[in-house]
């Protein structure tokens, strides 16, 4: 416990941190507004906010990637290993305090979506698919926020992390669908049919593991260079 408490207020005094939630936040509920705001938009305001996922995992990834970013920048990392010497303890510290900021900024960049999406128009209706879908969206950002952290664990600074991210999220899996079926095994992809289930080979608890696994490997690598490596 004394391992996730260091970490928390790591996580709580990094500017950098703060200032990406915040500002998720904001883009999040202004998109929601413009999407509800437009012509031929869903008249659903759980469908106009997850339209604005794609935009908040980007600040969910780089809230994964901050803190140990920030802890390789300079020799807050030696600190850390002085106060927590077991560093098995420390990487569960760490996934489980990212997994709770991810969380938080997930859940609150959603509901700023919705306030706004519905401040703009939108009809607020929420059955059974509309509550799947927002629970989608969320668990997909989380997944999304843990890989980035276990991307900064490996690559241990802030731009090849970022780099890397971003490449596996945004850009590399609208590139191969043109071309492959295959790009239905990248993370995003896959992870998108938590809530927009679109894939009849995977589907929903398909692509939600397939993100799952792709999670759990390269936090596992990250943590297997932690552990075995200096500071």
């Amino acid at each position: 416990m004394r391992a996730v408490g260091a970490e928390v207020v790591k996580l709580r005094t990094l500017p950098a941190a703060v200032w990406t939630l915040l500002i998720t936040l904001g883009a999040v509920a202004l998109l929601a507004a413009a999407f509800a705001a437009t012509p031929d938009a869903s008249s659903s305001a759980v469908d106009i906010t997850t339209q604005t996922v794609r935009f908040a995992q980007v600040g969910v990834l780089v809230m994964g990637i901050w803190p140990v970013a920030q802890e390789y920048a300079g020799r807050q990392r030696c600190t850390t290993l002085l106060a927590v010497p077991r560093r098995g303890t420390l990487v569960l510290a760490k996934v489980a305090v990212a997994a709770g900021a991810s969380l938080i900024a997930a859940a609150t960049s959603l509901a700023a979506g919705l306030v706004a999406g519905v401040a703009a128009g939108a009809e607020l209706r929420i059955g059974t698919g509309e509550a799947q879908s927002l629970g989608g969206a969320v668990l997909y950002l989380v997944l999304i926020g843990l890989l980035g952290h276990g991307l900064a664990l490996i690559a241990r600074s802030l731009a090849p992390a970022l780099v890397a991210g971003l490449m596996l999220v945004l850009l590399i899996p609208p590139l191969l669908q043109q071309v492959t079926e295959y790009a239905r095994w990248l993370p995003s992809s896959a992870g998108e049919l938590l809530f927009e289930s679109s894939d009849r080979v995977l589907g929903p608890v398909g692509g939600g593991a397939v993100l799952l696994a792709w999670v759990v490997v390269v936090t596992a690598a990250g943590a297997l260079q932690l552990i075995r490596r200096d500071a």
